[in-house]
């Protein structure tokens, strides 16, 4: 689990102060990347919270939920950190977000979009859809989530069925040929017209392309202007409808592993073990390129903290969702 500052940690038997205007607060978060102190307190008592082997395991979810003074847009953004903290860190409180959707409904609106925040998925899905999409069947039902909302469907009226059914009949005309002793007889049954308004052409089928993903690569640099041709490269590449596939090529010995048929979620959970074993390595590399097409690339020191983790995160889920981009020049890339 990451370090916090021991002095935001609450009093497990002592509530803390209900702090007002989460939705400016979060919104100042976003737009100045700053973080505001009130989040760096809840983040560090969540943090705390998700580790079973601190004392802070036994937090109350009330304590959580007083200090956000039970504002809807503070609570949304408190269940997306939950779960971001599995993508950093493997452990989360899923707990808290069952509790929160079973006993305290009133709080959270599951068909809602995102308010802005740090990595906040804002208007692209509603809370439900993330939810699902993030986690496991297993998990999905373990929140045990109300069912959506579904508006009723109608059949049409019975007596415009019925002369329609009508007017179809009408337009079959039967002929009978007799022969001259009228021993034998030849029927034929005409349909209506092809300009009839109760033909079906056939649908054309659009012919379907395979669209043309961009790629997502991080370079290790072991040595300080060594040549690219030595550095290791991390592709991240999206090969169809929630599948994607990441290949290491490591190009001094011209060797390539490449691990397919990946959910985003395996993308995710990927990329988060890689960064967080990284700062164990007692040779470190000397840095590391983030490079996102639609975004300048950026040199890191390969011992990230949370927070640039977190940006990091929210760069890859800018190309998950916005996955084929184009630059400004409509030139694919």
């Amino acid at each position: 689990m990451p370090s916090v500052n021991s002095k935001n940690i609450w009093n497990q038997f002592i509530a803390p102060p209900s702090i007002l205007g989460w939705r400016d607060i979060l919104q100042s978060w976003d737009e100045s990347v700053s973080m505001h102190p009130n989040v760096e307190v809840l983040l560090d008592n969540l943090h705390a919270a998700s580790d079973y082997r601190s004392y802070s395991f036994n937090m109350p979810l009330d304590h959580f939920l007083r200090y956000l003074n039970y504002e809807p847009e503070a609570i949304q953004w408190f269940i997306y950190e939950i779960i971001a903290m599995r993508w950093m860190w493997g452990e989360s409180r899923l707990d808290f977000i069952q509790t929160i959707l079973n006993n305290r409904a009133d709080l959270v609106d599951l068909e809602a979009t995102f308010c802005h925040f740090i990595g906040s998925p804002c208007e692209s899905m509603t809370l439900r859809q993330f939810l699902v999409e993030h986690l496991n069947p297993d998990e999905v039902r373990f929140l045990n989530m109300p069912p959506p909302l579904v508006a009723p469907t109608y059949p049409p009226a019975g007596p415009q069925v019925a002369q329609k059914k009508k007017t179809k009949k009408e337009k079959l005309t039967v002929s009978a040929t007799y022969s001259e002793d009228g021993s034998t007889c030849e029927r034929s049954v005409t349909t209506p017209s092809s300009n009839s308004r109760f033909d079906n052409p056939p649908i054309q089928k659009k012919k379907k392309q395979t669209p043309f993903y961009s790629k997502v690569l991080l370079r290790f640099i072991a040595e300080k202007d060594q040549d690219a041709s030595k550095d290791e490269c991390l592709w991240i590449s999206k090969t169809g409808e929630d599948e994607y596939e990441i290949t290491y090529h490591i190009q001094s010995i011209g060797k390539k592993r490449t691990q397919y048929s990946m959910s985003r979620k395996d993308v995710e959970k990927y990329l988060s073990t890689v960064l967080r074993i990284l700062a164990l390595d007692e040779d470190p590399y000397n840095a590391i390129q983030f490079e996102v097409p639609h975004m300048p690339y950026v040199l890191l020191n390969p011992k990230l903290d949370s927070y640039s983790r977190n940006l990091l995160y929210d760069a890859l889920d800018s190309v998950f969702d916005k996955w084929p981009l184009t630059v400004k020049d409509d030139e694919t890339v």
